[in-house]
């Protein structure tokens, strides 16, 4: 939202043409399907949904000037949103018909590929960043004055996550 607030105050010629706002996942599939959905575990993460309610945050879209939130709706990580369109298969060179998936956030999909995921099971993933999750069956609200963890949910529907976040890694070492 900050970033769409910046575009707005600074190339409004551009911000202008707005029309939906999703991630970079989402927009991937609509390019391949022609159908906009929004990954919810994801979507929580870039702040589209609330993470207490699983709606759009209509809050910040109004803040940004975004008024067709309510368009849009959700799904969950793991979803078929759709297939491949006749026009994105001469683009991309993926047979037409086939089917679109949308997965989730890098660390929590990757806690799936560690076996993380089940309430009690930990992962930690190392890129440019290094993540330690933990798996929880409930939404834990954090009251942490030092902003070290944060809460989110899991790739699998149903589990939530614990995060904390140990900073610069694979950036360090470039």
């Amino acid at each position: 939202w900050a970033k769409l607030r910046w575009l707005k105050d600074e190339v409004p010629q551009l911000y202008e043409r707005v029309r939906f706002v999703c991630t970079i996942a989402d927009w991937i599939a609509l390019r391949l399907t022609g159908i906009l959905k929004i990954e919810r575990s994801s979507a929580i993460e870039s702040g589209l949904v609330d993470i207490g309610s699983n709606n759009l945050t209509r809050d910040l879209a109004k803040v940004s000037g975004v008024t067709e939130t309510d368009a849009l709706s959700t799904v969950d990580p793991g979803s078929i949103i759709g297939h491949v369109s006749s026009v994105a298969s001469n683009e991309v060179g993926v047979p037409p018909g086939t089917p679109v998936v949308v997965a989730g956030p890098d660390t929590q999909v990757a806690l799936l590929a560690l076996g993380a995921s089940e309430p009690g099971h930990s992962g930690v993933t190392a890129g440019w960043t290094g993540t330690v999750q933990r798996v929880t069956p409930n939404l834990i609200r954090i009251s942490d004055s030092n902003k070290c963890l944060w809460a989110g949910r899991h790739a699998l529907v149903g589990r939530n996550v614990i995060e904390a976040n140990t900073g610069i890694m694979g950036g360090g070492f470039d």
